[in-house]
């Protein structure tokens, strides 16, 4: 009697509702994995997208909801738990289906990450669909890179076979040393390197969610990985640093909880290096470093001599990674530009009271009179300085605006960049006051002086930088203000924020010389990666020369693209492919670059959208080809026949019209 007594208790109603998710996430993740598992038996070109292609469009449309249902589990948690602490529910109950969870899910969360962005690439354009939100600016249907994105993807293969990353890839070596090793490891193939980029990427929101939640608690974790879903999911199908920086930048914050939680400055200088490379990746929030370097100082040090050992510490590990970040520009990058080029021009917008364009086109004569993009970004700094001392209130009107958009701006973090109704704003954003204001309360001096530094330090970052890129500019950053957010959900039954338990010296050493020899290794890997490439295109290259009108072009894996078909055609499976409609929608997402999609474009269906890789000169370009390039998987090198451009037809300055396409012997 005792025992059944004791079994009915254990199963209450909270615990149920716990098994129940649990096993919906498992189920459901089990038949995507299975569908992915159909699709690739079947000979579907893209198996993540296999579930939708079977499916009725609503499948689509709930994964744009996602976001928002994470979250709101987590605020069901975190009120459950409230109501457990107001006698409202079984404080036992909550905190036998909290047990549950964790020890469920210790095993079934990075699976469970993993299969939600899988899904997240497969519901856009790998099916056709076109999601607000999207980078469909810097990748066609997640298949064709573009803009910037295809000059990052294209510098890691011109390095190979050229010599240099070109001109946006020496801006950041760091990233496009990252970019490297995933290109390289996935042999240029642009799938696989989504594939293996979104693994990584998974892999380190796992690393950052798990350490929230054990920091704040089970819901608090949930909740900073449902932003953190929101953040990246925009970015999955691109090659742009903004996944790179996102990566580092999980993996920074990993370390500064801990360092937080062990009062450890060596952990702390460890995570101020990662922030540095991920912020040198993708550049954002200019001032968070410099306030983190001074916040080390006051917080590891209770006598000044202390203070200047720390600071100077702190600012021993920003400039290894500096240094390391320009020998990587030496090694590879190519002459006549420099790390933060572009910045030149966001400053001196700034200053006139326009976006960076504005400086370009004013000065359009000068700038095109000097001979590099470094003398163009000193020319354009020094411009700036006069402006600013010329015209002091118009620099300080621009930067005003810019603060009070990015403030504006920050509720949106939450839900990612789906706009919820006001009237859910206005009823929601309140809800969020009660956690913070526990979660305030229960920081020690150091973790409130390190959040202070933080929000400080974005917010004037954000007044230089946020009218040009706006959001997507401190996508870095935005990790940790996710993760100052996720405090809301902190329930009350957790315990405060209190120092871990020591462990021992030498057990202490020997994990952070494990963590240094994986970040060695990792940096050697973005030495050697370049020149291995490199000595393996030296063999390739030799065999192969383009003659005339003809252009050398890899196939197989290597060209990535897709059919355009006629509205109404059946869609093949072995070939990812949109219809003409549905390439006409990502067509005016260009705006005037491209103009209007021309009739003549129209009249040419079907045919291939491809993005392809140039051996003889080590460079990439989009083509309109005969579909059967893509269609002959088997041939490993084409030779494409350029038709002569019409300076009548706008999108050739773009595409470039393939006339015949034929395999190289």
């Amino acid at each position: 009697m005792n025992g059944g007594a004791s079994t009915n208790k254990a199963r209450s109603a909270p615990v149920v509702v716990a098994e129940a998710a649990t096993w919906t996430v498992a189920i459901v993740c089990a038949c995507y994995a299975a569908l992915t598992i159909y699709g690739v038996i079947d000979g579907y070109a893209l198996p993540l997208a296999t579930a939708f292609e079977l499916s009725d469009p609503w499948l689509h449309r709930l994964e744009q909801w996602l976001p928002i249902m994470i979250m709101t589990v987590a605020a069901c948690g975190a009120a459950s738990a409230w109501g457990a602490d107001v006698g409202f529910i079984s404080a036992a109950s909550i905190r036998d289906a909290g047990a549950l969870l964790k020890r469920r899910w210790r095993g079934l969360a990075l699976p469970a990450i993993l299969c939600l962005f899988a899904f997240s690439l497969g519901a856009g354009g790998w099916s056709g669909h076109i999601r607000n939100g999207d980078g469909l600016y810097s990748s066609w249907a997640g298949l064709v890179p573009h803009s910037d994105a295809s000059a990052y993807f294209a510098g890691t293969f011109h390095q190979a076979f050229a010599g240099d990353w070109m001109v946006l890839g020496t801006r950041r070596p760091l990233a496009q040393a990252f970019r490297d090793v995933i290109v390289f490891a996935s042999q240029y193939s642009y799938v696989t390197t989504l594939l293996t980029q979104l693994a990584i990427f998974a892999a380190a929101a796992y690393l950052a969610a798990r350490s929230v939640g054990r920091w704040r608690g089970l819901w608090a974790g949930l909740a900073f990985f449902g932003m953190i879903y929101a953040l990246g999911r925009p970015f999955l199908y691109t090659t742009l640093t903004e996944p790179l920086g996102l990566i580092c930048g999980l993996v920074s914050l990993v370390f500064f909880i801990e360092s937080l939680r062990r009062e450890s400055l060596a952990y702390a200088l460890l995570a101020l290096a990662l922030l540095t490379a991920a912020l040198l990746m993708r550049m954002g929030s200019l001032f968070t470093i410099p306030f983190l370097v001074l916040w080390i100082a006051i917080v590891f040090g209770s006598t000044v001599p202390e203070r200047l050992r720390a600071g100077a510490l702190a600012c021993a590990a920003v400039a290894v990674v500096v240094l390391f970040s320009t020998l990587l520009g030496h090694l590879y990058g190519t002459t006549g530009t420099m790390v933060g080029a572009n910045g030149a021009w966001t400053l001196c917008g700034l200053t006139m009271g326009t976006d960076w364009q504005g400086c370009q086109h004013a000065y359009a004569a000068q700038l095109a009179q000097l001979p590099d993009e470094a003398s163009r970004a000193r020319f354009l700094v020094s411009l700036s300085l006069q402006y600013a001392i010329q015209h002091p209130l118009t620099l300080a009107h621009s930067l005003l605006k810019n603060v009070i958009a990015f403030v504006a701006a920050i509720p949106s973090l939450v839900p990612g960049r789906f706009e919820l109704p006001l009237p859910i704003k206005i009823v929601a954003l309140p809800l969020f006051v009660p956690g913070l204001f526990l979660a305030w309360r229960r920081m020690g001096r150091a973790e409130r002086l390190f959040w202070i530094a933080v929000f400080a330090s974005v917010t004037l970052s954000a007044a230089l930088i946020f009218a040009d890129d706006g959001w997507r500019a401190l996508s870095v950053t935005h990790i940790y203000l996710a993760c100052a957010i996720a405090f809301a959900f902190v329930a009350p039954g957790v315990p405060a924020s209190e120092r871990a338990a020591h462990a021992s010296v030498a057990l202490e050493r020997r994990q952070l010389r494990n963590i240094l020899v994986a970040v060695a290794a990792v940096a050697a890997l973005f030495i050697l990666v370049p020149v291995l490439a490199r000595a393996e295109a030296t063999r390739e290259k030799a065999a192969l020369m383009a003659t005339g009108d003809e252009q050398i072009v890899f196939g197989g894996r290597q060209l990535t693209g897709f059919l355009v078909i006629a509205d109404g055609a059946p869609r093949p499976l072995s070939t990812p492919a949109l219809t003409l409609s549905e390439f006409a929608a990502i067509w005016e997402w260009q705006g005037p670059d491209l103009g209007p999609l021309d009739d003549n474009l129209r009249r040419r269906v079907p045919f291939a959208v491809v993005f392809g890789l140039r051996p003889t000169d080590g460079n990439g370009a989009i083509y309109v080809a005969p579909p059967q390039v893509l269609e002959r998987r088997d041939i490993p090198v084409w030779r494409f026949k350029i038709e002569p451009t019409s300076s009548q037809e706008r999108w050739q300055s773009s595409l470039s019209p393939v006339a015949a396409a034929d395999p190289a012997p």
